[in-house]
C-alpha cells in the first residue's frame, strides 16, 4: 500500500488510558495474552492469520510481530466492528526464570530497556498514514506475572514468572467496517553492528 501522506492515523495518544489502563499496563496484558498460548498455535509463528483470533477478549484486540527473525509476515484476520487495535512496532520482555541472575524488578526492567536501546530503525503504518513521532510510544510495563503454558513458544518449564517488558507500541481506535491496513517493523542490532532481531509485519483486516 503506497503511503499516504498529510493524514493522521487514527491512534490513542501514548499518554492516554484507553479503557482506563495505561499503555505500559495494556502491555502487559498483550504479554500475558500471547505467552499463553502454546508454541504450535501461537500468532507470532503464524504466517497466515489462523490464530489471529485465539483468547481475543475485551475491547481491545491485540496483533502479533514475529517471534524469529523471518522474511515478511503477511496475515489475513477479521476484526468485529467496536474493538480497538493494539500491537508493538518491536518489544522485548525479561523474566526470571529465562534469566535466573536477574533477582529484582529493576535488574528486570535494566535488562528490558537494554534490549529495546538497540532498536534502529522502526515504523509503523495504518491504512498507508504513517504513526510519526513512534519514539514518544515508547513505554515499559509494571512488573507482572506470565505463566507459561505446556509447550510455550520459549520452550521452558510449564510455570508462573515475574516479568518486565520494553517497547513501542500503538494502540489504533475502533475502525470502520471494511478492509484496513496495518504495517509495522522493526530491527535491534547487538554491540557490533550485528543484525539481532527483525520483525516486518503486514496486516490485511477486514473489520466485520
Amino acid at each position: 500500500m503506497t503511503e499516504v501522506l498529510g493524514r493522521v492515523p487514527p491512534i490513542f495518544p501514548p499518554e492516554a488510558k484507553p479503557y482506563g489502563y495505561t499503555f505500559g499496563e495494556w502491555s502487559a496484558k498483550w504479554w500475558q495474552w500471547v505467552l499463553s498460548i502454546p508454541k504450535a498455535d501461537n500468532p507470532g509463528n503464524d504466517k497466515t492469520g489462523i490464530s489471529s483470533t485465539l483468547k481475543q477478549e475485551g475491547p481491545v484486540w491485540f496483533l502479533v510481530g514475529t517471534f524469529e527473525n523471518m522474511q515478511v509476515a503477511e496475515r489475513t484476520c477479521h476484526i468485529p466492528i467496536g474493538k480497538a487495535i493494539l500491537f508493538p512496532v518491536i518489544t522485548s520482555e525479561k523474566n526470571n526464570l529465562e534469566f535466573p541472575e536477574l533477582k529484582t524488578e529493576l535488574e528486570l526492567r535494566l535488562r528490558a530497556k537494554d534490549a529495546i536501546d538497540r532498536v534502529t530503525n522502526f515504523s509503523a503504518s495504518i491504512d498507508g498514514v504513517k504513526v510519526e513521532g513512534l519514539h514518544n510510544f515508547r513505554v515499559q510495563s509494571p512488573l507482572f506475572e506470565v505463566t507459561f503454558p505446556e509447550n510455550n513458544i520459549y520452550e521452558v518449564l510449564p510455570s508462573t514468572v515475574h516479568t518486565v517488558s520494553d517497547g513501542f507500541w500503538v494502540m489504533v481506535k475502533p475502525l470502520s467496517t471494511g478492509n484496513h491496513q496495518i504495517r509495522f517493523c522493526g530491527e535491534a542490532r547487538c554491540q557490533k553492528d550485528a543484525l539481532e532481531f527483525k520483525t516486518d509485519v503486514i496486516y490485511h483486516l477486514e473489520v466485520i
